[in-house]
Order: structure tokens, then sequence, then C-alpha cells
């Protein structure tokens, strides 16, 4: 009986010490797919509400390697700090998804993003309940 005992503990002891915790990292292939220069090409803002970047106004993002990130206006650099991957709790549905979180001076409050990754499409959902947004960049040439 001790026996069964101690061998039932040792195994909820090993499956709760091998849980994957919900702040891991991305995969290094995500980590590795991101790192790229990301252009605007559309951004949505609340509910219906979309409005699409112009020829004169271009907006990059730059994702690099020690996971630096630099965002740019018509090549002018207006921001940059430094950005995480991790898995997140998404606020409308409770299930953990990758998403981004961006740190800088500018970005103090930056609720963080959801993000998907589809060829060389990089979509960014505002990680909040009420009327969101998202982002979506395509690979820059």
């Amino acid at each position: 009986m001790r026996f069964l005992l101690l061998s039932g503990l040792l195994l909820l002891i090993s499956i709760v010490g091998c849980k994957k915790s919900s702040q891991s990292p991305q995969s290094p292939s995500l980590n590795a797919q991101v790192n790229s220069n990301w252009q605007l090409q559309l951004y949505v803002v609340g509910i219906g509400q979309v409005v699409h970047t112009t020829p004169d106004s271009v907006v990059t993002l730059s994702l690099g390697s020690g996971n630096q990130y630099t965002r740019r206006l018509n090549g002018q650099v207006y921001e940059t700090g430094t950005y995480s991957l991790a898995n997140v709790k998404a606020a409308y549905s409770n299930q953990l998804v990758p998403g981004i979180s961006f740190s800088s001076a500018a970005a103090a409050s930056d609720p963080g993003w959801l993000i998907t990754l589809e060829k060389d499409t990089l979509t960014l959902v505002l990680n909040v309940q009420t009327d969101g947004g998202f982002l979506k960049y395509t690979r820059a040439q």
C-alpha cells in the first residue's frame, strides 16, 4: 500500500514538474521568422474603422536580433526599444496564444498584442476586450 501511495505521489510530482509555463518564450522558429523588416499595410481602430496607409506615409517595424525593435515613419526613427514573445492569455477568449509586447519610453503603457504570422504577413491584434484594433504588416523587400 505504501509503495502504491509513494508511486502515485512521484508520478504526480513528475507530471506537475513538467508542466509548461504560460510565460515561456515562443519557439525559436517564431523568433527567427519575425526578425525582419515589416511595412504597415493597414490598421483598424475600433469596430469597422479601416484606415489604409498611403504611399507618402510609409510606416515600418524592424524586429531584430537581441529582441530590439525600431519603428520608422517615412524612414525617420520615431521609436526604439525591446520586444518579447510569450504565450499570453487572450483578453477575449482566455486562451493561451502567441503574443508580443513592446518596451520603450513611448510604449510604456503597451497592453500587449496577439501575434500571427502567415507567410510574409504579420498581424498584431491589440489584446483588449473593448474596441481594440489590429495592424497588418507585410515583409519589406
